[in-house]
């Protein structure tokens, strides 16, 4: 019987051993869970602030401006569609438009010129000035002719 009774205090004191042991395991595991949760969340940190440092250039100017034979084209093609609205207007209205705001649209860097019967839209692009009047031909034009 008291073979019995030591044995049994022995398997519960080691018993005992195991659950501090199991313990101990336990809180360094959660412990090494939580560094590695937070050396995680500090290279993200670290990525995001390096990945928001190389795009703000690119946010900020998100495409190259044209330049060359391509600024001239857009220039012309800005030009066709504003005496295209001002046509419409004008077939619409049966009078022509006093600024661009009657249209409706803003279009910043394209002068319009009227007169009484007749208007000019000018824009500037590449150091060299265009110009159309009423009655040109848009797609000789457009062709730059």
């Amino acid at each position: 019987m008291k073979d019995a009774v030591q044995q049994l205090l022995q398997q519960k004191a080691e018993e005992q051993a195991t659950t501090r042991a199991d313990v101990a395991i336990t809180k360094e595991r959660s412990q090494r869970r939580a560094r590695t949760r937070y050396l995680q969340a500090f290279a993200l940190l670290v990525l995001l602030v390096i990945a928001v440092v190389f795009a703000i250039p690119q946010w900020r100017h998100p495409f190259a401006p044209p330049g060359g034979a391509q600024a001239e084209h857009d220039a012309r093609q800005a030009l066709v569609f504003a005496a295209n609205l001002v046509d419409n207007y004008e077939h619409q209205t049966g009078r022509l438009p006093g600024n661009f705001s009657q249209l409706g649209v803003s279009l910043p860097g394209i002068a319009y010129l009227r007169t009484a019967d007749s208007w000019v839209l000018s824009i500037r692009a590449n150091g060299r000035d265009f110009a159309i009047q009423k009655g040109d031909d848009k797609a000789a034009f457009l062709a730059g002719r």
